[in-house]
């Protein structure tokens, strides 16, 4: 388990546009509730996390939708495959 913190944005704007920010929230949270792949772009090192549910055939937990556009902790099961990095959200705060 790893905990890494840091935005909460939704990939679509983020990778295409570079949006994000707090001035970006109510769109991050839209593109959530409409199922685009959210990403955690960390503090400092700016990596890139993407969020995915915590099992398998399920969708993303209500609270982590919710904390798009938003900074927050989330600990899970970290993945890396071709160099991009997944995150299994087990908790966020």
């Amino acid at each position: 388990m790893v905990t890494v913190r840091g935005e909460i944005v939704d990939s679509y704007c983020y990778a295409g546009r570079g949006i994000h920010g707090p001035s970006h929230t109510a769109c991050a949270l839209r593109c959530a509730k409409k199922g685009i792949a959210l990403v955690l772009v960390e503090e400092g090192t700016r990596r890139l996390y993407v969020l995915m549910p915590p099992k398998d055939d399920s969708v993303m937990p209500a609270n982590v939708i919710a904390a798009a556009g938003t900074t927050r902790s989330v600990t899970g099961r970290m993945f890396v495959n071709s160099g991009s990095r997944f995150l299994m959200v087990d908790a966020i705060k």
